[in-house]
């Protein structure tokens, strides 16, 4: 189980850049779905960052379509397991951009911000997938996770 998600989501992250978001969301499993897109956010947070204010908030504005594009999605005509994958892909990007409202808002100007560091960020390194918190890290498991709904994502949440 652990080796069949792994190369799934080691597949995905390759595929991502291939297509527009709102295809590739379509096209992998949700947990692959939700894994890469923070990896993804968490590479173009890292980037803006280093570009300044100016590119966090365009970034911003991003995120802001692309929640529109998924919202827009979930509107459709879909099987049940994929509207909850696009909903539960709607409560991380809502997070997202609330994470970057707090890092524009707090001026946050270099990638050793606690207000950044602070955050649950994913990194594909050497071909695993790390998650890390503050200054803690932890290979992702590759457990099944099923593909349930997500209401909300809070600091905490995120630390568990």
């Amino acid at each position: 189980m652990k080796d069949g998600i792994h190369k799934v989501i080691s597949r995905s992250i390759r595929s991502y850049c291939e297509s527009p978001r709102e295809s590739w969301v379509m096209k992998w499993p949700g947990q692959a779905i939700l894994c890469i897109s923070q990896t993804y956010r968490t590479a173009d947070i890292h980037q803006a960052i280093k570009n300044g204010l100016e590119a966090l908030d365009k970034y911003l504005e991003q995120n802001n379509r692309q929640i529109e594009k998924v919202v827009t999605l979930v509107k459709g005509n879909f099987p049940q397991q994929t509207r909850i994958t696009l909903g539960c892909l709607v409560v991380l990007d809502v997070h997202a951009r609330d994470v970057l409202a707090t890092l524009i808002e707090n001026k946050v100007s270099s990638e050793n911000d606690f207000i950044w560091l602070s955050q649950l960020r994913y990194y594909w390194q050497d071909e695993k997938m790390i998650t890390s918190v503050i200054s803690s890290s932890l290979t992702y498991g590759y457990e099944y996770l099923g593909n349930t709904v997500w209401l909300v994502i809070t600091p905490l949440t995120d630390r568990c």
